[in-house]
């Protein structure tokens, strides 16, 4: 088992990298599928659980697939004690899917691997939890309604989002700009017969939520709340334009993806798939070359996923 740990906004303690590699060797001794993990451990300084600042982040590569749990605590210590945690989460995921976490950001990370999968009722029902558990999670009603717009149901997907704009971290002048946009996303899911005359309305949201962005960097400051939204939004871009079926516009949104995450293995898969779809194998292939550097381990998946069909016996892609 490949094991990797790193940190964010804080210093990794020896004790903490110790105490990670024996918990996570633990963890493998009983299941030996274990392919690859790594732990992050970032201080979240934004978290709406009062003095609950310190999570720690699992990814793990088994046979088979991806998974990953998270858990925040008031203290590193706590955040990395998997026992009551991140491990019985983890071992019931990876083996069924069928969870019961305690955290809206658990409920929210499971709702993102059934949509990934298309099971939409199954996501709707992990993200009415995460609601449940935290309502000022802003990130979930944005999901919701993004698969109630897949589904068709324009309505529903009308009320998640007007629910999503009042409670997204923004400042005033930030929110009378995106409340603005409501109308003309009203006026459009109501009237359109399809997701390809709705795309071009929720990228031009993902783009104002971009200009806030580059407008807070100019001002010497930054809004952590507000790059984890940009990153949802441009996922979600992608998203509609996969389902849509314009490559074009796909490889455009992959590119985008990367943008906002460069460090980030499943952002170099969403352009791997991007460029697939679109037919050209030597560029999916380098986007899988940099999802690998950044602990991508899962090959069985794109040697069978109808995503890279059309690439899959070209010479310049990989073959594991």
């Amino acid at each position: 088992m490949d094991i990797r740990t790193e940190s964010r906004n804080i210093k990794m303690a020896p004790r903490w990298q110790d105490e990670i590699e024996v918990r996570l060797h633990d963890l493998q001794e009983g299941h030996g599928d274990i392919i690859h993990a790594r732990v992050t451990l970032e201080k979240n300084r934004h978290h709406k659980k009062g003095p609950k600042i310190a999570s720690a982040r699992l990814v793990c590569n088994v046979n088979g697939g991806t998974f990953t749990a998270s858990k925040t605590e008031k203290t590193f210590e706590e955040a990395i004690r998997i026992k009551e945690g991140l491990e019985p989460w983890l071992l019931k995921v990876y083996s069924s899917l069928d969870v019961i976490p305690r955290d809206a950001k658990l409920y929210l990370d499971l709702a993102q691997i059934y949509v990934a999968r298309g099971e939409y009722d199954k996501a709707l029902a992990a993200l009415d939890k995460s609601l449940a558990d935290d309502s000022r999670e802003f990130e979930t009603p944005w999901v919701i309604g993004l698969i109630h717009m897949i589904r068709g149901e324009n309505e529903e997907a009308l009320e998640r989002f007007s629910a999503a704009l009042t409670i997204t971290p923004m400042d005033a002048a930030q929110k009378r700009q995106a409340k603005a946009l409501e109308p003309q996303l009203r006026m459009v899911l109501r009237s359109a017969k399809s997701l390809a005359q709705i795309a071009p309305v929720f990228e031009n949201l993902a783009n104002m939520f971009f200009m806030f962005k580059l407008n807070e960097e100019r001002q010497g400051r930054k809004n952590e709340d507000l790059d984890v939204l940009l990153r949802a939004m441009r996922d979600f871009q992608w998203l509609l334009w996969k389902e849509v079926g314009n490559a074009e516009k796909l490889v455009s949104a992959g590119e985008k993806v990367v943008r906002i995450s460069p460090w980030d293995a499943s952002a170099h898969m969403r352009l791997a798939v991007s460029h697939a779809i679109a037919g050209d194998a030597a560029k999916s292939a380098a986007a899988l070359a940099e999802a690998e550097k950044r602990d991508f381990r899962n090959w069985a998946y794109v040697q069978s996923s109808p995503d890279f069909a059309k690439v899959r016996d070209d010479p310049a892609f990989p073959r594991r």
